[in-house]
């Protein structure tokens, strides 16, 4: 392949995802001191990044990243609690949003709503 990309996303294609609203909304202009701060203040950046998800807590976690008992025994927000069912599926359960759609080799077709699943 001498190094080429098989497919690079258009400017437009970019500037219209959630990881490019972030990074602007962080103040970066630029995607290389964007992955760079998100290496050296990895605490503020998942912080901010557990906001702009909208990951709701049932408790809210104290710290984003205890390094007390070493990096290999690293603790992610700590003292939170939250219900990984809740954020991914039931509190959108009421939008009817449509979650999975089944088509079969006949043509025939199927969907299903949050809800329902």
């Amino acid at each position: 392949m001498g190094g080429q990309w098989i497919w690079e996303p258009s400017p437009a294609f970019i500037e219209s995802t959630n990881v490019y609203r972030f990074m602007r909304w962080l103040g970066f202009t630029e995607r290389e001191p964007f992955l760079e701060f998100s290496r050296e203040q990895n605490e503020v950046f998942w912080a901010e990044w557990v906001r702009e998800a909208g990951i709701e807590w049932f408790h809210p976690f104290e710290k984003t990243l205890d390094l007390s008992r070493g990096v290999e025994w690293a603790r992610w927000f700590s003292g939170g609690k939250l219900n990984i069912a809740w954020n991914c599926l039931d509190r959108h359960a009421k939008t009817g949003a449509i979650a999975c759609v089944w088509e079969s080799e006949d043509g025939s077709s199927r969907q299903l709503n949050l809800a329902e699943l």
